[in-house]
């Protein structure tokens, strides 16, 4: 690394610049370039496909506003659309600062030819003269996702991890609640130090967490109605667009990175001798309420090791303007599998509501439940993440006839799965 922490994102900073590819102080040779030869092209040693880097050769670019979202004030994107575990994601982006322009990645408008020339003695035989194949050539570009998913890589610290979908759209700022409760065991809106000792000493300004709500101690309430700064707060969630809230994807945004890990940490430290990516090193408070494993492991290790932490709770009511339907929250639904109430009565599906099952909402068909303020309740059977499972299914069958009255055959079947989670 050529460039300091502080400097700014440029393909310069490093020796994977694309622009001084085969130079003296690349990594790169022109070797990157061919599909084929990828892995020879890079001199770094112990770079590995999957980890290191990621390789696709029939990418698809998406379209801004359709498949994803870029927030330009803060410089981060946002899918519309979960990728799979096998996908890859990379970009390539330039901005201006104080008139200097930085790049990084590049794009195919950036002098590179899709299609390299490459020349070869023709059937092998010199007398034959030369041939030219055409070799198309590779973009070099910012892995941001590849296809293996491992939480030790340091692309897996490019995801923010503050952004929690409530699974609505189009959210409307009137009579928006939300707070953040912590079970302990019933639901308090604050934190308690652990018996024995006490919460850090604040600096003047900062929020003390002796006399603080979640709201405050996560930044999400410093602002009254009107988004104006007051000193305390109001007491309400900061419905601030694009900046705490997605209205569009019906998403809560977190002012910090992994606000329930480092911030979290950050804020309950006493001393610098305690490490984040240390347990062994933190305070009693830091124990019992830093929650790391939900940012540093897969969803199913975070719940079964981190039961004793996975106590805190996004809970509030909101309004949403969206015309088709309650969204369930899960996909390609089973047939039959949804039931609906309101106001303890079961309703009946074809006669008050109807249920779109591949993408997951019901919509209500009676004018007057509409208009009601009965709560309506929605239960589903929710197998989404069994039916996107990798499954394999093979079968082989023989037969051989010796004769016309003596036949033998037989049949080989085999099915492989691989669930998202291996267990």
């Amino acid at each position: 690394v050529y460039a300091g922490p502080s400097a700014y994102p440029d393909n310069s900073n490093n020796g994977f610049d694309p622009i001084s590819i085969g130079s003296a102080l690349s990594q790169l040779t022109d070797a990157i370039r061919d599909i084929s030869t990828l892995q020879t092209g890079i001199l770094v040693p112990n770079v590995t496909e999957g980890f290191g880097y990621g390789k696709l050769e029939n990418a698809r670019k998406l379209r801004e506003g359709m498949d994803y979202k870029i927030n330009n004030q803060l410089g981060y994107i946002s899918l519309n659309q979960r990728l799979n575990n096998d996908e890859v994601l990379a970009v390539a982006f330039q901005y201006t600062v104080n008139g200097n322009v930085y790049q990084v990645g590049e794009f195919s408008t950036d002098g590179v030819e899709a299609t390299g020339i490459q020349t070869t003695q023709g059937g092998g035989d010199p007398n034959q003269g030369e041939n030219e194949v055409g070799i198309p050539q590779n973009l070099v570009v910012k892995l941001l996702k590849s296809n293996i998913t491992n939480v030790n890589e340091p692309v897996w610290d490019i995801m923010m991890k503050n952004i929690y979908p409530i699974g609505a759209y189009q959210l409307e700022q009137e009579d928006f609640r939300l707070n953040i409760l912590y079970l302990d065991p019933s639901p308090i809106n604050y934190i308690n130090p652990v018996a024995g000792t006490e919460f850090p000493e604040v600096n003047p300004g900062d929020v003390d967490l002796d006399d603080a709500t979640l709201l405050r101690v996560f930044n999400l309430d410093k602002l009254n109605f009107n988004n104006d700064p007051q000193q305390g707060g109001d007491g309400f969630f900061d419905f601030y667009p694009g900046i705490t809230v997605d209205q569009q994807n019906g998403r809560i945004i977190f002012t910090s990175v992994e606000p329930f890990g480092d911030y979290l940490f950050e804020k309950l430290e006493l001393n610098t001798n305690e490490d984040y990516d240390n347990p062994l090193t933190y305070n009693a408070n830091q124990q019992k309420y830093v929650f790391r494993t939900m940012y540093r492991s897969t969803k199913t290790q975070a719940e079964q090791e981190g039961s004793d932490k996975n106590k805190f709770q996004l809970k509030g009511t909101y309004k949403s303007t969206g015309a088709d339907g309650i969204p369930i929250g899960a996909f390609n639904i089973p047939q039959g599998s949804v039931t609906v109430t309101a106001g303890g009565r079961t309703l009946v599906e074809g006669v008050d509501y109807t249920v779109n099952y591949q993408l997951g909402r019901v919509q209500i068909l009676d004018p007057s439940l509409q208009n009601s303020n009965t709560p309506i309740n929605i239960s589903v059977e929710n197998n989404t993440l069994f039916g996107q499972q990798t499954k394999r299914f093979t079968g082989l069958d023989i037969q051989h006839k010796f004769n016309r009255n003596f036949q033998v055959g037989g049949t080989f079947l085999n099915l492989n799965e691989r669930p998202l989670t291996q267990k």
